[in-house]
């Protein structure tokens, strides 16, 4: 995970909670939860003049660097 600069695209370094989660849906969550957690603790003026936003990044610690994937028409459960 970083913090970006949606202005700039600027990004800090990337950050590792370092956990292995049982699949990919779990890594996006805990780390857009994280990320929000984050994001509500930035300085507001700081947060809006910068247009900050966080990166995420969830992968497989074996993952085949060659594999393509493609992204399959899905279902949303319930409405937001």
């Amino acid at each position: 995970m970083a913090i970006c600069s949606n202005l700039s695209g600027e990004c800090t370094p990337n950050h590792s909670d370092n956990v292995e989660y049982d699949n990919f849906r779990d890594c996006v969550i805990a780390g857009t939860e994280k990320g929000l957690e984050i994001m509500k603790n930035l300085d507001k003026d700081d947060f809006n003049k910068n247009k900050l936003g966080i990166r995420l990044l969830c992968k497989s610690i074996n993952e085949d660097q060659t594999h393509k994937s493609t992204i399959p028409s899905y279902k949303v459960k319930k409405e937001i």
